[in-house]
């Protein structure tokens, strides 16, 4: 994981807690029409008991017309010779059984069932649902006694599968960390990227690519020391990798240790020969010690596989005018600012151009950029 990107928007916590928020909301809504159903059904519930509870015993037929006598009206004596009838048993009232109190609402209390088990983050048990309206009719005929079915309900519930406790969150690892300090080194928090990598390290030392990237962030820190000693430690775990030799010889030109720079970007180059970047580097470490011949072959080189490359086509020109080559460095120059005019800023007060200084040419160039 040796890259270190652009930075992307961290819009995961946001989009997490949006996403959140939202489930919180719709679960509310889905909480308010379960509980104004389980209303509705207690009171068709309740209407259907009564209902059940005041019907004859004979069942659903309805109860015979009364008539009612005058007071005065003598009763009817029944005829000597006829026997008199027998009064029918009467028989009481029905009481409603817990099955006719419950049938017909199986599949709506399932429904419920399942629906708090979904509002409530649990899956139901299919193997209960079944047993749900027998266990609650006993239990309505007497909350204090052991519906006889409950065991059958505490077997289906042994067998039915456990759910497994949630996994206890893993910890951390080298990449995580990684990961994390690339972000606080796009953004310019070079010391807290510093200290995910040193946790990255702590966690797995041999990584190159952790110690180049601590490297990086120590050298915009300003902690020269230690970013030398990381792009070593890199270069032990990944000998000649092109990026730490390249970051290293930076480093050792902003330090003024040219030789050096040369020697890092020497050896870049010699595993990727074509890489006009490191070319232009090794070129400026080159201009910087006095030597603008072997600076100007590597401007040359590098600006003939890439002529819109303002740094190498500058870099020319300022060699060519060491070298006291007028044509050259005004031919560079004008190259350069049309692919970078805010490079004539720092053309107007360069040293090294001041073979230049007065000339028309040049002085057009800074007004107009060519």
């Amino acid at each position: 994981m040796k890259t270190l990107m652009r930075l992307l928007v961290p819009i995961g916590a946001v989009v997490g807690g949006v996403a959140f928020f939202l489930r919180k909301r719709s679960s509310g809504r889905r909480r308010d029409r379960r509980d104004e159903r389980r209303r509705k059904h207690a009171v068709r519930e309740e209407k259907r008991i009564r209902e059940r509870s005041s019907a004859p015993a004979g069942g659903n037929a309805p109860p015979e017309p009364v008539v009612e006598l005058a007071a005065t009206a003598p009763a009817p004596a029944a005829p000597a010779s006829t026997p008199a009838a027998v009064a029918a048993p009467e028989f009481p009232a029905a009481e409603p059984t817990p099955e006719s109190l419950f049938s017909g609402v199986d599949a709506e209390l399932a429904e419920m069932v399942a629906e708090d088990a979904l509002l409530e983050g649990v899956e139901p048990l299919p193997s209960v649902a079944d047993d749900t309206t027998a266990v609650l009719a006993a239990l309505a005929e007497d909350p204090l006694a052991t519906p006889a079915n409950v065991g059958e309900v505490a077997s289906a519930l042994s067998e039915a599968p456990a759910h497994s406790a949630p996994a206890s969150t893993p910890e951390r690892g080298a990449a995580s960390f990684m990961e994390e300090g690339n972000a606080y080194f796009n953004v310019g928090q070079f010391g807290l990227a510093v200290n995910s990598y040193s946790r990255a390290i702590e966690i797995d030392s041999s990584l190159a690519a952790a110690h180049f990237n601590r490297a990086n962030a120590n050298t915009h820190a300003g902690n020269h020391d230690q970013a030398l000693a990381d792009y070593a430690r890199a270069l032990d775990l990944d000998p000649g990798d092109p990026d730490t030799h390249n970051n290293r010889g930076l480093l050792h030109l902003y330090r003024g240790r040219y030789d050096d720079a040369v020697a890092d970007f020497s050896a870049a180059l010699a595993a990727h020969p074509e890489d006009t970047t490191v070319q232009v580097n090794r070129g400026l470490a080159y201009l910087q010690s006095g030597e603008p011949a072997r600076a100007l072959a590597d401007f040359g080189e590098a600006t003939a596989r890439e002529p819109r490359d303002a740094q190498g086509q500058y870099g020319a020109a300022q060699a060519a005018a060491v070298l006291g080559d007028r044509t050259a460095a005004l031919e560079r120059l004008r190259l350069a600012f049309a692919a970078d005019p805010a490079l004539i800023r720092d053309a107007s007060g360069n040293p090294k151009l001041s073979l230049l200084d007065g000339d028309p040419e040049f002085v057009e160039l800074l007004r107009h950029g060519g």
